[in-house]
């Protein structure tokens, strides 16, 4: 729904024996609020090897969430952990796409 204020929620969950942090993502991913997740992977890539980003809960996802995933991919490569998304579907997987970040970040379901 347009006008979705953007939460962003961590929390660390067990897959497969190894811890990873969940960095779990609601309402509109755009140039106003995209700083809190920004924070929020940064945090995550600073303690933990693996972060997930869940964007299931994403209404509407802009250039400015690209960028920002863009940005956090690029900090976890240069840090060696690993930024994994899931949840992706609908306009966020398009522009996902059309900005060649399904071939850079990890799309787990």
């Amino acid at each position: 729904m347009p006008g979705s204020r953007l939460h962003v929620r961590s929390r660390h969950t067990w897959i497969g024996g190894f811890r990873i942090a969940v960095v779990q993502v609601s309402g509109d991913v755009d140039a106003d609020g995209v700083q809190v997740l920004r924070a929020a992977l940064l945090h995550a890539l600073g303690r933990d090897a693996v972060v997930r980003c869940d964007l299931s809960g994403v209404g509407f996802f802009g250039a400015a969430g690209a960028n920002t995933l863009a940005a956090a991919g690029l900090q976890a490569v240069e840090a060696g952990r690993r930024l994994e998304l899931c949840g992706v579907h609908g306009v966020t997987r398009r522009v996902l796409v059309i900005a060649g970040l399904d071939r850079v970040l990890p799309i787990v379901e």
